[in-house]
């Protein structure tokens, strides 16, 4: 599949030059692992203002979407060549912090996932690269452990340790 030429405002979602299938997967993914979500635990959402569910649904489709968008070579080239803007792309991800106030869930178990996740990334980037891939993907695994044992609603914080990996990647690819 070619490449396409996105506009600006969308590089730091796709980086510069995605290809259209990357594109169209990531949206795809996005928007069947948001809504398989909101439909495995509709509890979650019930009984919520309309614009906190539909806030919450973005944000979750903004999650899982920037989870395989951290996987492309466009995305990784993108922040690998600006140090300055992979630092401040990391830290702006309070999206799990948010969705967890919006949809009336414990919110430690968020701050606890968010915190992990942004010091596992920032270990990650600060390593000599030959170290990142190993030390990423052990975090990853114990995050995903700790997930299954201490969250009742694992499948939104996962995208933690997704989150992880991925900024390891966008170093090692480039």
């Amino acid at each position: 599949m070619g490449h396409v030429n996105v506009p600006t405002f969308l590089h730091d979602v796709f980086g510069e030059k995605p290809q259209r299938g990357e594109i169209i997967f990531t949206l795809a993914f996005g928007g069947v692992l948001t809504t398989a979500l909101f439909l495995a635990y509709p509890d979650i959402y019930e009984g919520l203002p309309f614009w906190r569910s539909f806030v919450a649904f973005l944000l979750m489709f903004d999650i899982f979407s920037g989870c395989i968008a951290n996987f492309t070579r466009s995305t990784s080239n993108y922040y690998a060549i600006d140090h300055k803007k992979r630092i401040v792309f990391l830290v702006i991800h309070v999206h799990l912090i948010v969705v967890a106030l919006l949809i009336d869930v414990p919110l430690w178990p968020a701050v606890v996932v968010w915190a992990y996740t942004i010091g596992g990334a920032f270990i990650v980037n600060g390593l000599d690269k030959r170290h990142q891939l190993f030390v990423a993907g052990s975090l990853t695994a114990a995050g995903l452990g700790g997930d299954s044992t201490i969250f009742t609603v694992g499948d939104i914080y996962a995208r933690g340790e997704c989150f992880i990996y991925g900024q390891s990647i966008t170093l090692i690819q480039r």
